[in-house]
């Protein structure tokens, strides 16, 4: 049966109050953000004392911090260098279910390697994982989620990267999607902390190489420029603690901050440092520094770009960064977005016809072995008599 759009239409106007109300509300607490902001763009050595003493009293801490420039600053993209070369990772992947009649997941990551201003082609590889079957439980037994294939995926991307890095005299960079580290997901798992080891030792063996790593968030949904001045308006009230849950600018988007003026295309803003903590305490295991970006050519779109501490505190690194990635979004001009990284991605989706041929792959390597393949379940047959 389709939806039945009479009774959605019933809860319409009240579903559209509700949204009025709240961004009225939001309207209001971004313009005394974007004030505060404004009046305190200088005051960077405050900032950065107010939110070390926080820090040091505080779990589940999250904010930006200003590394060295003003807060209001905006710098238009620099000239690129001719010859560089630049490295870009996706992956995808198929998730175990047990709906399924074989229990399996390969994670599948797709690489250019693109060598720019030498006229040489680019080089282009995808790995196939498929992964080992104890890899397919946690540590209670049960099927590993999407969260825990995500981390893997990610990692694998890292992995593949690195593996590509030979010794070259242009400088180097390499892109992901998506944040730098692993950290916010992998944080909720007792059995990541293995990965995040493994992760930092990548980063650590890029970094001795001299290679710069970034990841690229497109149409970022953080709100740690909030953070950080809900902590300021708690040090102005004279309120010592900080509860990241009842924050005063809670809901105000850090794009809607950069939007204001981050107008000229190409522009970034100032590089802040992310301040991360768990409910330990416990900081994240890579430094990592951002800035926003208007990759917009109308109006402003802004970006988030990622990349490690030692990369954010070498202006000219930051940068080569900031020219490569313009020039990067500048190719997909109608909805802009790193061509490289979006060349990737096709390399790296599994289409399901791939997942069935992989399917009948293990059956067969079952028969062979004398494995019962299991059941596949009702739901799942039904799904597909249908049609779905």
């Amino acid at each position: 049966m389709p939806v039945n759009f009479l009774q959605v239409k019933t809860n319409l106007e009240q579903y559209s109050q509700k949204v009025k109300r709240l961004s009225d509300k939001l309207a209001m607490l971004e313009e005394e953000l974007w004030q505060s902001y404004v009046l305190n763009s200088e005051k960077l050595d405050f900032m950065q004392a107010l939110v070390s003493s926080t820090a040091k009293n505080s779990k589940n801490f999250y904010c930006a911090c200003p590394v060295r420039e003003a807060l209001l600053t905006a710098i238009a993209p620099p000239e690129i260098a001719t010859n560089y070369t630049i490295i870009a990772a996706d992956g995808s992947q198929i998730q175990p279910s047990r709906h399924k009649a074989v229990q399996f997941c390969v994670i599948n990551v797709g690489i250019i390697k693109a060598f720019m201003g030498s006229g040489q082609a680019p080089e282009i590889q995808t790995f196939s994982q498929l992964l080992d079957y104890e890899q397919l439980f946690s540590e209670d037994g049960q099927l590993i989620d999407e969260d825990a294939v995500a981390i893997m995926r990610d990692f694998a991307e890292r992995s593949v990267i690195q593996q590509s890095i030979t010794p070259d005299p242009h400088p180097i960079l390499s892109i992901t999607d998506g944040p730098l580290g692993l950290y916010q997901r992998a944080a909720a798992r007792n059995d990541s902390k293995e990965l995040q080891t493994k992760l930092l030792n990548i980063y650590h063996d890029i970094a001795e190489q001299g290679v710069i790593s970034a990841g690229y968030i497109d149409k970022p949904g953080s709100d740690m420029i909030g953070r950080l001045f809900s902590i300021m308006k708690n040090d102005e009230q004279g309120q010592s603690e900080y509860d990241s849950k009842k924050r005063f600018y809670k809901g105000v988007s850090d794009v809607a901050i950069f939007r204001r003026f981050l107008e000229q295309p190409g522009a970034r803003s100032a590089v802040f440092e992310m301040i991360n903590q768990d409910d330990k305490g416990q900081k994240s295991s890579l430094p990592v520094h951002f800035f926003y970006m208007n990759v917009g050519q109308g109006s402003p779109y802004i970006v988030r770009v990622e990349f490690p501490e030692w990369v954010g505190r070498n202006p000219q690194r930051v940068d080569l960064l900031h020219a490569v990635i313009f020039k990067e979004v500048k190719v997909l001009d109608r909805n802009p977005y790193p061509y490289i990284l979006h060349r990737a991605h096709e390399l790296a989706v599994i289409h399901f016809e791939e997942y069935e041929e992989v399917e009948r792959m293990l059956l067969e390597a079952y028969e062979k072995a004398e494995i019962s393949s299991g059941v596949q379940s009702n739901k799942e047959a039904n799904k597909i008599y249908s049609g779905k």
